[in-house]
């Protein structure tokens, strides 16, 4: 019975370990988490990032978690999953600081007003116009962020209010000639149609 004890306590403790604090490193050349955090399933991660860090559970019957838990941990090159959410809580500091140069990946952690406003307001004009009137990308902060932004920046403002207003222009001169052309065609199959009857 002991034996059996041991290994139901060992693994309560591991169960401990990855729902308080996070997954080990997987061997020597796997860098260890740099924050302690409780494990929160998130299903826009991914059946594949969520597994790896629950892989000392898994394995060794499954034995890919431990390799993705290794891959995030390192984020090199294409095995690079620092836009998870279950990457920035574990690697909080190495994701704020990609998050500063890549646009992309702050919209993803929610710091796009944060590091990029500029690049937010001119998202925001396009998309009230491809969404709804009055769309704005709310973060924590984005208010602020754009208020300030308007304030702080008013010609930057006007810069982007006007290249949305071209663009819009040309979107509906573009929409407005395909409309044309459309009809056109349509005519003239009318008028094709025509011609064969009256030629019979």
């Amino acid at each position: 019975m002991k034996p059996l004890r041991d290994e139901l306590a060992e693994m309560i403790e591991l169960v401990k370990e990855l729902s308080q604090r996070g997954a080990p490193p997987t061997d020597a050349e796997c860098p260890p988490r740099k924050a302690d955090a409780p494990f929160v399933m998130d299903l826009d991660d991914g059946v594949m990032i969520n597994s790896a860090a629950l892989w000392p559970l898994l394995a060794p019957q499954w034995a890919d978690p431990k390799k993705w838990w290794k891959q995030l941990c390192r984020a090199e090159n294409k095995k690079d999953y620092d836009w998870a959410h279950l990457a920035k809580r574990y690697f909080p500091a190495r994701v704020d600081d990609k998050c500063k140069t890549d646009p992309s990946l702050a919209v993803a952690h929610g710091c796009f007003w944060k590091y990029h406003p500029a690049k937010a307001y001119a998202w925001e004009l396009r998309l009230q116009d491809e969404i709804k009137p009055g769309f704005t990308i709310d973060e924590p902060g984005s208010d602020d962020a754009r208020a300030a932004f308007e304030r702080d920046h008013a010609a930057e403002v006007e810069v982007s209010r006007e290249k949305e207003r071209r663009r819009r222009e040309l979107k509906a001169r573009q929409a407005a000639e395909g409309e044309a052309e459309a009809a056109g065609d349509a005519e003239g199959g009318d008028a094709d149609g025509e011609d064969e009857e009256a030629e019979a």
